[in-house]
Parts: structure tokens; sequence; C-alpha cells
């Protein structure tokens, strides 16, 4: 999922020649719906993007909130942002959500957004629209949400530090047993993760979906279902702990 949100001091949206959504001081957001994204990506761009300081406060520093200048907000859905031209100058939207979710969740994001901002005004979800702003800067701001991924590692005999403490800087990172650790993070953020394990000798077990946590039916998801969401999603499934 993606936001472009954009400081204005006026937007408005036309479709038809009619306006149907226009505001003053505040946001125009743009929102792009990706193909995995849910409502767990959602929660979290709509709390950053209302609790984001980028208004300007009496001594003229970007200190202040959109709930703190009373600003409105008018959500705009766009498609393209999921644009790529790597294999070509031909845009292709193959990452795009479906529509119908993608719909679905744009209303999701509208209704949440109305119940924290007073003021929020939208476009129209696939129509052909025309989106007039005066940016107030100008000031924008693109945010990404990825999955969020569970990434379970184990300490070594050459392992010397807490992981804990080597990875304070991630969300959650919890001790599910007596040399396993379970970190919650980012899918982007693998790298960084692999990074830390090679250097602090730790070992770097499984890797997989947020929503294939432990419940009651854990085992039968960390046995059978996993194994196909990792092919499905093209994610690196790694060797069982568990197998031989």
């Amino acid at each position: 999922m993606k936001f472009v949100i954009q400081r204005v001091t006026e937007a408005s949206v036309e479709v038809d020649e009619k306006i149907i959504g226009e505001i003053a001081n505040g946001y125009l957001v743009l929102i792009g719906v990706g193909q995995e994204d849910t409502t767990a990506e959602a929660d979290r761009l709509i709390k950053k993007m209302i609790n984001l300081r980028i208004f300007s406060d009496e001594n003229g520093k970007t200190n202040l909130s959109l709930k703190d200048v009373n600003g409105g907000l008018l959500l705009v859905s766009q498609f393209t942002l999921y644009a790529n031209c790597k294999h070509g100058n031909r845009p292709s939207f193959t990452e795009a959500g479906d529509p119908k979710k993608a719909e679905e969740l744009y209303e999701y994001i509208i209704a949440e957004c109305r119940r924290q901002i007073p003021v929020v005004q939208t476009g129209s979800f696939g129509a052909d629209m025309k989106v007039r702003l005066c940016n107030d800067g100008p000031l924008q701001s693109f945010w990404r949400a990825d999955k969020t991924m569970y990434f379970e590692i184990y300490t070594t005999e050459r392992s010397r530090k807490d992981p804990r403490k080597a990875f304070r800087r991630f969300p959650s990172v919890r001790r599910t047993g007596k040399n396993m650790y379970r970190i919650q993070a980012e899918e982007r953020k693998e790298r960084k993760i692999r990074r830390i394990c090679r250097r602090r000798h730790y070992e770097l077990k499984r890797i997989y979906p947020e929503n294939l946590g432990r419940s009651d039916h854990y085992r039968r998801d960390f046995f059978f279902v996993l194994p196909k969401t990792a092919r499905r999603l093209s994610l690196p499934l790694l060797s069982s702990p568990y197998s031989g």
C-alpha cells in the first residue's frame, strides 16, 4: 500500500465538470492499493498520516499534526502509483490490487479517517478525475506499508549478544524458547536482519507472514499451509527447525 501525502492550502477533485470533493488547509492523499494489502497495512499508514507533524508551529518549525491545525483530508484513489517501467517505457500496472478488493480497502480507509478527522472529502473510485491543488511549501511525503513478517532466529555456540539487544531497534523481539527468538518486522527489513544474523552468529531458520503466527491451529499452518503460501508469495522458505 502506498500513500502520497501532499500538504495543501486548498485542493479539489472534479468528475464530469462537477466538484465532488474539496478542502482548504490539510492533506491531499493519493492512495494506491497493492495485491497483498490488508486492513493492517491501511491502519499503519492511517496512523502515520494523522500523526505526521509537517505543519509549522508559531516558530516556523514543522512540529504540528493534522489534528493540531484542524486540517482536512482529500482522499483520492490512484492505482497508477504501482506503475512499473523496469522492462520498457510503457508502464505496467500488474502490481496494483484487484479493483474490487482495492475499492473495499479504499472505503475502509475513508471510514477510519472519518472516525478521527472531522473533514474528510473523497474522489470517486475508478472515475476519470481532475485533481487541483495548491501545494503548501511545496511539501509532500511518500509512505509505503510492506507486509509484516515473522523472522525466527536461533542462537548458536558462537552467539554472544542477546538478540533482544541486537535487534532492539525493531518493534517486536520475543523469546519463544530456550535459544529461539521471533522478530516482527516489515518484509523490506529482511536484508538488514540477515546482516545482523551473520555478524552476531545467529541462525535465521524461518520467514513467514504475520497472518501465520501461532494460533490454536498453528501446527497445521506451520507444516502444511506455510509452504504453499510461501511459494505463492515467492518468499524464501528455509529449513524447519523440527526437520531432521
